[in-house]
């Protein structure tokens, strides 16, 4: 076991990749939470976009960090990436009309891939942002799938179910039939 230290306050590990770098967030002195890269012994504060506070959720094997902070003046957050030595804007990578707001970003993978949580048409929904070269696009045009209204799903099972048992009917009739002839 290590302990990882931390940027004056407590600290929190919420990220490790296979290299055995830690993301977190650590409270500082002034008694606002940041960001931090935990690798090679050392912590490093990862920063803010302009805001007070800053957290790290995940890290990939090339060390780079996703998470979230707080913006200027305001109570709202917005999803990062940190690319060895300073924090983007995740909403900065996307086009300005696509009508979201990337608010926190929990995972990234090996190729690249952002999993994360954001704001389209006033409600959340969760977002995969896909590698382009050195920069980040949309993956699938980060429109929202359709996704079937609850009675939708409701009858649809309802109708399976239906389906289900009349080829199940049909299959005992058929038996029954077979045994009589």
């Amino acid at each position: 076991m290590a302990d990882l230290g931390t940027l004056g306050g407590a600290s929190y590990g919420m990220g490790i990749n296979d290299g055995g770098d830690v993301v977190g967030a650590s409270i500082l002195s002034s008694g606002y939470l940041h960001a931090f890269l935990w690798t090679g012994g050392a912590m490093t504060d990862l920063g803010t976009l302009g805001g007070t506070a800053s957290f790290a959720y995940g890290i990939n094997s090339s060390g780079n960090a996703v998470g979230c902070s707080f913006i200027p003046d305001s109570e709202t957050t917005h999803a990062f990436l940190w690319k060895g030595g300073g924090l983007l804007d995740l909403n900065n990578l996307i086009p300005a009309n696509s009508g979201w707001v990337l608010n926190e970003a929990y995972g990234i993978n090996d190729n690249g891939q952002i999993a994360g949580m954001g704001m389209y048409g006033g409600q959340s929904h969760a977002f995969l942002l896909g590698p382009q070269v050195f920069g980040f696009t949309a993956a699938r045009a980060l429109t929202p799938a359709a996704v079937p209204e609850p009675g939708t799903l409701s009858m649809l099972c309802i109708g399976l179910i239906l389906v289900a048992a009349g080829a199940k009917g049909i299959a005992k009739s058929k038996k029954n039939t077979s045994a009589q002839s």
